[in-house]
């Protein structure tokens, strides 16, 4: 079967960029919205009396408070408040000139402390939003059942490292399974059994790829197993000893079920998905009809890798 097909806006790829540009950043942006307070000041001070610099003051208090932290966001706004006075000291002198400075400073300490507290709330607000949303895309992605991936997220993945190895030139070998016997498990001793020996599977297979390998649910009782940077000798190896592991959990388990993988390694850039991940099903439904429990696998050639013109008179090398 072919995984579904994705749905991706790459939404929290944006929001991921942001946060990694965010904590970088951090320190030299907040350093820069203080630096940027005395040149407005500087600027206050130098020109006519009459033009009023108060709004400006908000830009550097907006880029302390949300690159730092609501303590930094209101120091600003103090030292805004501060620079102020220093900027217009002369204007003290005149009758009267205390009182107004004293109740103009009062209503700038009031107006950016104000501005301060109500942009960071607002700052935690969409962070707690973009945080839900990127925990909401994660499960999207997960299988409710199994814990692994999904159809969706397999795609995804395999659509990722199709990129990656066009780029670099390294192969990369995708692998499907279907567990034999499953059926008849549920038949005879329902489906909390079964799905018991799905999580089993799931939970073996995620123990035994590497971190930079992908183990997914793709539907029913099949799954996906994606082996980026990975040739044909090596990933034969990791399907022997998946399917030797998936063996002996399934003896603890006292069920008999085996497994059909087909999988295919593609030695150059792959510009096609969908014909990985047809070419890896045709390979696990052959396994399926010659007798099951094996493993069928293919090496793609240069031209096969490119469009899948023929896949059956394409094949180079199987197992």
């Amino acid at each position: 079967m072919a995984a579904e097909r994705r749905d991706n806006p790459r939404v929290t790829t944006v929001l991921r960029a942001v946060r990694e540009f965010e904590g970088r950043s951090r320190p030299l942006v907040v350093g820069a919205g203080f630096v940027l307070v005395f040149a407005i000041g500087f600027l206050d001070a130098s020109t006519d009396v009459r033009l009023s610099f108060a709004t400006l003051y908000l830009l550097p208090i907006s880029l302390v408070i949300w690159f730092g932290s609501r303590t930094a966001g209101l120091a600003a706004g103090l030292v805004s408040v501060a620079v102020w006075l220093v900027s217009h000291r002369a204007l003290a002198a005149g009758p009267g000139g205390a009182v107004v400075m004293a109740w103009n400073a009062f209503l700038r300490v009031a107006l950016y402390l104000a501005f301060a507290l109500t942009l960071f709330a607002l700052r935690r607000t969409l962070r707690a939003l973009a945080d839900a949303l990127e925990r909401e895309h994660e499960l999207a992605r997960v299988d409710g059942l199994t814990g692994v991936r999904n159809a969706r997220a397999f795609r995804e993945a395999a659509e990722a490292e199709v990129s990656r190895a066009e780029r670099y030139g390294r192969p990369l070998t995708l692998a499907y399974l279907d567990a034999d016997g499953f059926k008849m498990v549920n038949d005879t001793y329902g489906h909390s059994a079964g799905d018991r020996v799905l999580r089993i599977i799931a939970q073996t297979l995620h123990a035994n790829v590497r971190q930079m390998d992908t183990a997914a649910r793709l539907g029913g009782d099949e799954f996906g197993l994606l082996f980026p940077e990975t040739g044909p000798t090596a990933a034969t190896g990791a399907l022997r000893k998946i399917q030797g592991a998936l063996a002996e959990a399934m003896a603890r388990e006292q069920v008999d079920v085996t497994f059909c993988i087909g999988a295919v390694t593609a030695m150059r850039p792959v510009h096609s998905v969908d014909g990985l991940l047809q070419r890896a099903d045709a390979l696990m439904y052959e396994v399926k009809r010659r007798g099951k429990n094996d493993i069928k696998t293919e090496v793609l050639d240069a031209d096969l890798a490119t469009d899948f013109p023929d896949p059956a008179a394409r094949r180079v090398a199987t197992e």
